[in-house]
This record gives structure tokens, C-alpha cells and sequence, in this order.
């Protein structure tokens, strides 16, 4: 137990990750990153390019919605630190270890007014519920892959 640092991360603006992060070898015996809640290196930069996104949707702070936001939220953090706010869907979010390890990092940056976690988004009407005052969702991120929960309620959807 202990202490432990939180990882600086400078997508964006700066901001600290609460996140225990371990060094391993893949195959090659390269050093590879990992970090729990469960984010590899390689997954964290995928999410730097949403800040990017965004400035084409507005040119000042907008609302994204991040379903399937992770186990650590790291999609969201690349936004937050921008200033727009975020609503994090995750069904993990319903486990309370999980939830707090996303909700320290919120708190440390200051995000709780920016940052609103939510549980799994289910087939319902919660989201429309949620959304019907809204004029503008600027930004939609759906990372949904391999969890039958969310392929189920966007099987109907189409583009």
C-alpha cells in the first residue's frame, strides 16, 4: 500500500492520472507500460486526438459524451483538461474500486463540475432523458467493442 504518484500526461493541457503504473516486456522484449485500472501506453495516445476533434466542432468549450469510457476514463481527460465537459458512460462504473480510481483523478484535476460519470448505457431511455435540453453534443465517442451489453443496444443503429 501506500502512497503513489500520479502520471502527468500533457494531451492537451497538463493534468495528473491516479493510476498504478507497471513496466513489462512484450514478446520482443521491448519495455511496454501498463496501467491499471487497465490502460496500456499504446491505448492512452489513441484518445489524444479528441481535444483535436473537438476544436472542429466548436471553437470554444462544448459537451462530448464518452461511451465506453474505460476503466480509467482516459478518453475524457484529454478533454477535461481543455475545459469541456464530459459525460463518462462506463458499466464498470458500477463497481465501486473501479469508480473511485476515475473519481480521484477527476478530483485531483478539479473536474468535478466538468466530469459526470454514469453507469453502462442500456436500452432505455436514459440518454434521451438526459440530453433532451440539450442543443448541441459536440463530440461522441463510442468505443464499444467486444461487450455484448453495448453491441446490443446499437445493434438497431444506423449511420
Amino acid at each position: 500500500g501506500g502512497d503513489f504518484p500520479p502520471v502527468r500526461r500533457h494531451a492537451g493541457y497538463q493534468y495528473d492520472v491516479c493510476t498504478f503504473q507497471m513496466l513489462t516486456f512484450k514478446d520482443d522484449s521491448e519495455p511496454f507500460k501498463i496501467f491499471l485500472p487497465s490502460d496500456d501506453q499504446d491505448k492512452i495516445v489513441e484518445c489524444d486526438v479528441l481535444p483535436w476533434l473537438m476544436r472542429f466542432a466548436t471553437d470554444g468549450l462544448g459537451l462530448a459524451i464518452d461511451i465506453g469510457a474505460g476503466d480509467s476514463g482516459s478518453c475524457s481527460w484529454p478533454l477535461l483538461s481543455e475545459g469541456h465537459e464530459v459525460h463518462m458512460f462506463e458499466s464498470g462504473y458500477a463497481n465501486p474500486v473501479e469508480r473511485s480510481f476515475v473519481e480521484l483523478t477527476r478530483d485531483l484535476n478539479k473536474w468535478q463540475k466538468k466530469a459526470t460519470l454514469h453507469g453502462a448505457v442500456t436500452g432505455d431511455s436514459y440518454i434521451e432523458r438526459l440530453f433532451e435540453n440539450t442543443s448541441k453534443i459536440h463530440l461522441l465517442k463510442i468505443d464499444v467493442d467486444d461487450r455484448e451489453d453495448y453491441e446490443a443496444v446499437f445493434a438497431g443503429v444506423t449511420p
